[in-house]
């Protein structure tokens, strides 16, 4: 499986492009992803809300909703 994906950054909450799913834990529902840009696979896992495909209808390019 390999999805490209944005992911949501644990820090400050914002979506970052270049990464792609490469395993999917039906059980947890989580997925672990690798960075396109040199292949590393991330370590840990993300939930469903923090990853969501290239290209999703209503993103705010690098902002989070509410942002003050």
């Amino acid at each position: 499986m390999v999805d490209e994906v944005e992911v949501r950054t644990r820090f400050c909450g914002e979506w970052v492009g270049g990464f792609e799913v490469v395993e999917q834990d039906e059980q947890s529902e989580t997925v672990r992803v690798r960075r396109r840009s040199d292949g590393t696979v991330l370590p840990g896992t993300f939930a469903p809300h923090e990853v969501r495909p290239i290209g999703s209808v209503g993103r705010n390019r690098g902002r989070r909703s509410g942002r003050r």
